[in-house]
């Protein structure tokens, strides 16, 4: 097996600005696939092993020596899990997928997305398939005897899209799969290419794009098979090893844990981000990656953590920025911390910043929104506030309230 993964600029993005190359990486490996047990019923059903053996990582850099460009690299590939993922395969499609219960997240998205691959059809049509992707309409095609084609097309995954369709992403993505098989039907070469851009709505010129090569080649000799005698699959699987459980095929969202050094706190990432959220840094890649980086560790913060920060003299000057932080992580924590401060604010300059910025935000919560539509039907002085709650209620609870809510703002 190799694999190589490509990042780089939109073709668009690339001409105007005469990018120099993508960087990337390449895994090769070889694959050891048994069948481990067959259904006594039903021979088309199968267990299969696959274990991937001898993992190595190359790189590719836009200096890389080598004319093709990647070069051996070290990596954590050596600590996965030499366990081998299973699969419940009927007559090329998987029904059930299992593995070791204490494996990552990390390492089994990798063995998912490679048992995928090992889905395939042997007529033409168009069908319904679920694998690391998620569920996707497929496409066969018969080029010539025993050589097949597969498109992937409209894979459907739960994921987060912003409520703000102009604030979103656009994505194109391109899967193509071509199985050539022996006599057995089995595989004998398969080569996939795989192609996501993704670009900005507002900007549409400023876009990434991933592109995926992936070559399975079937290697001469047969390995020894050890078949378990079963009644079920279950029987066999446990009789392998009782840590299997079953597992969803699709990838999984990974999330990242403390380094061994322990996590960067709130006040020590506001601290070290400091000069990014001046009034002067707004709007540059400094103060975004800044704004990234706070926003999670905000909505995980505390309210009396939170109207510290606000608080605090040290913080006066990027109390606007602060504002658009709290509004952004739409927590009920920060919602109240910014209300209790902001109550002293007679001008109103900062209380618009938080609501402009809870307006916006991606994250749902039903009950800052009913917060924000009670105070909305307040009678407030300060007429700037109060137009803007009005706006504010009446945009969260379209995009997120409830039928209720929505009819009595709208």
């Amino acid at each position: 097996m190799k694999a190589s993964i490509l990042l780089g600029e939109i073709r668009q993005f690339q001409s105007k600005n005469g990018s120099t190359g993508d960087v990337g990486f390449q895994l090769t490996a070889k694959l050891k696939v048994l069948p481990l047990w067959k259904n006594p019923n039903n021979p088309l059903t199968i267990l299969i092993s696959i274990k991937m053996v001898s993992p190595q990582l190359w790189i590719k850099s836009r200096k890389a020596p080598k004319p093709e460009g990647f070069i051996e690299h070290s990596s954590r590939l050596v600590d996965i899990p030499k366990d081998p993922i299973l699969i419940l395969w009927n007559n090329g499609q998987i029904l059930n997928t299992f593995a070791i219960s204490t494996e990552s997240v990390s390492s089994l998205n990798l063995k998912r997305g490679i048992v995928s691959i090992f889905q395939y059809k042997t007529v033409e049509g168009v069908f319904q398939e679920k694998d690391a992707s998620g569920l996707c309409n497929v496409t066969y095609n018969s080029l010539k005897p025993r050589l097949f084609k597969k498109v992937k097309f409209s894979c459907k995954k739960n994921k987060n899209k912003h409520p703000n369709l102009f604030l979103g992403v656009k994505r194109n993505s391109i899967y193509t799969i071509t199985y050539d098989l022996t006599e057995a039907l089995l595989p004998k070469e398969i080569l996939e290419n795989e192609k996501h851009e993704t670009s900005l709505t507002a900007r549409p010129e400023a876009g990434t794009s991933i592109t995926a090569h992936r070559i399975f080649l079937l290697l001469p000799g047969v390995s020894k098979e050890n078949r378990i005698i079963a009644s079920t699959y279950t029987e066999a699987m446990h009789k392998l090893d009782s840590r299997y459980v079953e597992i969803p095929i699709e990838a999984q969202n990974e999330y990242v844990f403390c380094p061994e050094s322990g996590c960067l706190t709130l006040d020590a990432v506001l601290d070290n981000s400091r000069s990014a959220l001046e009034e002067s840094a707004l709007g540059t890649t400094k103060s975004a990656s800044a704004f990234l980086k706070l926003v999670p560790l905000i909505r995980d913060a505390s309210v009396d953590s939170l109207i510290k920060i606000l608080k605090s003299p040290r913080n006066h000057d990027i109390l606007p920025q602060l504002c658009d932080l709290y509004g952004s992580a739409s927590t009920v924590a920060a919602h109240q911390a910014a209300m209790k401060i902001l109550k002293q604010d007679e001008i109103g300059d900062n209380t618009e910043r938080y609501l402009w910025a809870l307006s916006i935000s991606p994250y749902q919560n039903t009950d800052i929104i009913k917060d924000i539509v009670r105070r909305s039907e307040e009678t407030i002085q300060n007429n700037k506030i109060s137009e803007t709650l009005a706006l504010t209620a009446a945009i969260m609870a379209k995009r997120h309230g409830t039928p209720t809510l929505i009819e009595k703002e709208t």
